[in-house]
């Protein structure tokens, strides 16, 4: 090495800056995860101990766990064409981790029965409701490639059609970005936790339990409140405990 010239050296304020950076962009990550519908609902649920149904209060907020039995209405799942009580499904664009392009949540009725064979219904369908489901089913179109070669990985019809419906496509174009499919949904005999309002109901449904002499048999429901939504889950960190 020639004598008076020194080996290059990186700029101090460039690797400051860049380290702020990377800080700046993982924060900002981690508030949009923590505060997001889904981190809430969740944090709701796991912060209320859970309530034998039989011992629930009327009128109080509680959260109950059992296994989901179905109403006389069904869903059909957009993705999967599963029969469910409820599904969430996401669609996002994958290249980047991020890019949501659509997210929905849709929910029916249903019963839930516990350890004690105790039933309550759920009113999926209340004014406030949040679902977080566990994401069981998930593919990806390849968009840049299924335009050349429309086999590869293409989803099923059913898929186009319920994007259509909802204003967009999944039909690539040269250099657009993969599209990721998400789908959970709620089925019969699956371990579910539910937080909400209890109500006692006075009704011949047969599962209802059975009152006092000369009583109709009551029935458990739970639903949302103003300003408390109901709140669904099937994710084992929730139904634990």
């Amino acid at each position: 090495m020639p004598r008076g010239k020194r080996p290059a050296s990186v700029d101090s304020s460039a690797v400051v800056l860049f380290i702020a950076f990377a800080g700046l962009v993982s924060a900002i990550g981690f508030c949009r995860s923590y505060y997001s519908s889904e981190a809430r609902a969740r944090r709701a649920l796991q912060g209320l101990r859970r309530t034998a149904m039989r011992d629930a209060r009327d009128g109080e907020r509680c959260r109950v766990v059992g296994r989901l039995e179905y109403t006389d209405s069904t869903l059909e799942a957009p993705f999967t064409a599963r029969e469910c009580a409820g599904y969430s499904v996401r669609v996002k664009n994958d290249d980047s981790g991020g890019g949501e392009v659509l997210r929905e949540d849709r929910c029916r009725d249903f019963f839930l029965r516990d350890e004690n064979g105790t039933c309550a219904l759920i009113r999926g369908t209340s004014a406030q409701i949040q679902i977080v489901l566990t994401k069981d089913a998930s593919f990806r179109s390849l968009a840049p490639l299924t335009l050349i070669w429309p086999k590869l990985e293409e989803p099923p019809p059913r898929v186009e059609a319920f994007m259509k419906e909802r204003g967009h496509s999944i039909k690539g174009r040269f250099f657009s970005k993969t599209i990721r499919f998400d789908e959970g949904v709620l089925e019969k005999g699956e371990l579910v936790s539910v937080s909400g309002v209890a109500r006692w109901e006075a009704t011949p449904d047969p599962h209802a339990s059975g009152g006092a002499y000369r009583e109709m048999p009551k029935l458990l429901t739970l639903s949302s409140a103003p300003g408390e939504p109901l709140v669904i889950s099937d994710e084992p960190d929730t139904t634990s405990g």
